[in-house]
């Protein structure tokens, strides 16, 4: 049986691991966005008219002051012909060159869990060398 401060400490713990994952997605998403702009050659105040969403709140996305929310993803990626999702995944591009079975993702892991991972990438590494 949980005791009460057993409950508020997992809520609590919760509630920071998400706040942690949002802050890292938003980063993502403001990273990949700027990126774009920057490839297109498409100004914040351009982007602002494409995609109705103000001038101010997108500067402010893209500076790490103001969190997007849905609906802002969604109208941001509309206005740069993306799928919101490929705006809160790490680089794409970066996947061009690996061999059909491979994938590279991005994880939040335990040090344990890091740990493993590092041992798997360096094998795949080496045999993906070796083709």
């Amino acid at each position: 049986m949980l005791s009460k401060n057993s409950f508020s400490y997992n809520v609590i713990k919760t509630h920071k691991n998400n706040n942690l994952i949002m802050g890292m997605l938003n980063k993502i998403f403001s990273q990949n966005v700027s990126e774009i702009l920057e490839t297109k050659k498409i100004s914040i105040r351009n982007l602002a008219t494409m995609s109705s969403v103000s001038r101010g709140t997108i500067s402010a996305i893209l500076s790490g002051k103001a969190n997007p929310s849905l609906n802002i993803v969604e109208s941001i990626a509309e206005a740069l012909d993306k799928d919101p999702v490929d705006l809160i995944r790490g680089k794409s591009n970066i996947n061009n060159d690996i061999p059909s079975g491979y994938k590279i993702i991005k994880a939040l892991l335990t040090d344990y869990q890091a740990y493993l991972v590092r041992g798997w990438d360096k094998k795949a590494k080496q045999k993906i060398k070796g083709l």
